[in-house]
């Protein structure tokens, strides 16, 4: 398994309170593309920058 196949298996498996904590904070991001923060590829997401909002 790769590193990003542990990642993904980590997120699945990861901190739910993280996970809705980032929801939260990521709101707007969320609406416009629910794909990306999908619990096996939120953290790629945050990583990527995508879930950047300057505020």
């Amino acid at each position: 398994m790769d590193s990003h196949g542990k990642e993904n298996a980590n997120a699945m498996a990861g901190n739910p309170f993280h996970y809705v904590t980032e929801l939260q904070k990521h709101a707007s991001e969320l609406a416009a593309v629910p794909a990306d923060w999908m619990p096996w590829n939120y953290l790629a997401t945050l990583e990527s920058g995508q879930g950047c909002h300057g505020g």
